[in-house]
């Protein structure tokens, strides 16, 4: 993502987002999340989706993992999973912006069978988290997405184009067959997450009562 693109991204966002935390979007499967100041690690349960960082930097802990994402880079998250996230550069005259999409695993089974990969191994061990850097390629759909608002009318029928594209840019990129690897139908990740959605639905949150340190300085 070059210069432009990202503070074409910035101004869009911002100008949507007024408020800290999530905002919807009229397109459904998007949405915002931003944050003027750093905050305390915080448990999340992070849905499968794209986190594209527009401006700021955060963290994302996932056991004694840790993945750091800023600008121009993004957050890709395959399966449903909990973990520690933490805004970790954010202030009142910048602060955080995330665009976050939700991934269709539907359509990203349906783009590796026309891509013809028939040596994804979905026993590898993955851990469905992966950082990367935000090509040009996928800022412009992101940019294109974001203009839609804009523009009701066209967000039934250009919308579903763009989320197409994005899918295919995540798979094209350079995690795409690690991402293919944790989204068929019967990997070792499906059915990992299959099960904690199932613990998620019948029991009360772990979360719920835990302390968090405050940020690191």
């Amino acid at each position: 993502m070059d210069t432009q693109q990202q503070a074409e991204l910035a101004a869009l966002v911002g100008a949507y987002c007024q408020r800290d935390g999530f905002t919807d979007t009229t397109i459904p499967s998007l949405r915002y999340y931003r944050m003027q100041e750093r905050r305390g690690q915080m448990p999340v349960v992070y849905n499968s989706s794209l986190c594209l960082v527009v401006q700021g930097r955060k963290e994302a802990m996932l056991e004694s993992e840790m993945y750091r994402y800023t600008e121009s880079q993004h957050l890709v998250v395959s399966v449903d999973i909990p973990a520690v996230g933490q805004v970790m550069q954010a202030s009142p005259d910048r602060p955080y912006l995330c665009m976050q999409l939700n991934l269709d695993p539907r359509l990203l089974s349906e783009l590796i069978v026309q891509l013809n990969w028939k040596d994804i191994d979905g026993n590898a061990t993955h851990r469905g988290l992966f950082v990367g850097t935000t090509t040009a390629e996928l800022a412009d759909c992101a940019l294109r997405l974001v203009r839609l608002l804009d523009k009701p009318n066209d967000v039934p029928f250009l919308a579903p184009l763009v989320l197409r594209e994005i899918h295919y840019r995540l798979l094209s990129g350079e995690h795409g067959r690690r991402i293919a690897s944790t989204v068929l139908p019967d990997s070792n990740m499906q059915r990992i997450s299959l099960v904690f959605r199932m613990l998620k639905r019948t029991l009360p949150s772990p979360f719920a009562s835990k302390r968090w340190p405050k940020p690191r300085e």
